[in-house]
């Protein structure tokens, strides 16, 4: 968990926590709603294009620079 939250300020990493959790398994990244929805990267693998919105939009956050 400490690996998500260096990426970001406190600030954003609150603003990212207040909107997503963050469950860890140590085997799958996997991204479920609250209404029912799943994907999962492993199954599915990481979408070939850019999505729209790009997530820095839809949560409102940027990753700091290096």
């Amino acid at each position: 968990m400490n690996d998500i939250r260096n990426l970001f300020t406190e600030r954003d990493f609150l603003t990212l926590t207040s909107k997503v959790q963050f469950v860890l398994d140590d085997a799958r990244i996997v991204a479920d709603d609250d209404d029912g929805g799943k994907y999962s990267y492993r199954d599915e693998g990481f979408p070939d294009q850019v999505l729209k919105p790009k997530a820095d939009q839809w949560f409102g956050v940027c990753p700091k620079p290096e």
